[in-house]
């Protein structure tokens, strides 16, 4: 992965086109990211943290408001980033869902979910994870894909835990 990150970036030395030098970048970064499995947010968030410490390296006498105003990244952010108290603000939809799903089948006692509804329903608890960004179908799609949820007609059928690690924040 580094190594593909290593060889797109000495490309970009060979180049004097601003918008390859800004697309390889781009692409590798994407390719890194596919790669790990890692989500965009945690590349946002490295990113960020390192502006934050080559604006501070760059400008050391500055005040963190400048920062902020300098990076586009709130003050009280970089304040935490500074402290190193900064923590990845994100939350698997797909993970959220899951335990969404696991707390209503614990609740109502069985493996089973109505697929559609106003409340307490697959549908619904896709709204309240992704908030929009993910239908429900692309999520119960990949949750299919990924053997966590069956079809079973009206319904879906958790058919195994998921073991899932709370994120720092």
């Amino acid at each position: 992965m580094l190594n593909h990150l290593i060889c797109s970036l000495k490309r970009l030395n060979d180049q004097n086109n601003s918008e390859n030098e800004e697309a390889l970048v781009y692409q590798a970064i994407a390719q890194c990211c596919l790669k790990t499995g890692k989500k965009a947010p945690y590349f946002q968030f490295e990113y960020e943290k390192h502006l934050v410490l080559q604006a501070r390296l760059k400008h050391p006498d500055y005040p963190i408001v400048r920062l902020a105003i300098i990076t586009g990244i709130d003050r009280r952010r970089v304040a935490k980033i500074l402290k190193g108290q900064a923590f990845l603000r994100y939350s698997d939809k797909l993970d959220l869902l899951v335990t969404y799903l696991e707390r209503q089948c614990d609740k109502q006692n069985t493996t089973k979910i109505l697929k559609r509804g106003k409340f307490e329903s697959f549908e619904y608890f896709c709204k309240l994870a992704a908030n929009g960004k993910l239908t429900s179908k692309a999520m119960a799609d990949e949750l299919l894909l990924q053997g966590i949820i069956a079809d079973k007609g009206k319904f879906y059928e958790l058919t195994s835990r998921v073991d899932i690690k709370p994120k720092p924040r």
